[in-house]
């Protein structure tokens, strides 16, 4: 029970810490782009819309994803609770990290291109549909048999 409690305050912490960098991502740009100055083209001629922002967002996604499922790792090694089946969902939980990934930075280049809004809005839509579809750290710890566990 301990080990479940221990990953949920972790996912709670790790998700607004999260957030925060996506609010602040996106208030920064906003701020930039539209109020700050108007005449900034949003496309490859501004280095900084074309390809820094779309691998910076991608690179912090991927970070705290990493980070998030190493710390729940760690918890269970430390506990001497590391089942052979959360080995197998890691698989699973990359594959979401990258599809995360790709669909933010398609999105951006979509936004770049096309000066539409309304892709960003999709890869959000697509994100969340992951984070509910994929397993997440803590629904493994629900997957294991804590009771064959104990010592």
């Amino acid at each position: 029970m301990r080990v479940i409690v221990l990953a949920f305050l972790k996912q709670v912490r790790i998700w607004f810490i999260f957030c925060l960098l996506i609010c602040g991502g996106a208030t920064g740009t906003i701020w930039f782009f539209w109020i700050r100055n108007k005449r900034v083209s949003m496309s490859f001629d501004n280095p900084l819309m074309g390809i820094a922002a779309p691998v910076v967002l991608a690179l912090a996604i991927l970070f705290c994803s990493h980070y998030f499922f190493n710390k729940g790792l760690k918890i269970a090694r430390r506990e001497g609770r590391l089942h052979a089946r959360l080995q197998r969902y890691r698989s699973q939980l990359l594959l979401r990290w990258l599809l995360q990934a790709a669909a933010v930075m398609a999105a951006l280049f979509m936004v770049i291109f096309t000066r539409n809004i309304a892709p960003f809005f999709l890869a959000v839509a697509l994100n969340f549909y992951l984070l509910m579809t994929f397993p997440s750290k803590s629904q493994t710890y629900q997957h294991l048999d804590l009771e064959s566990l104990k010592e």
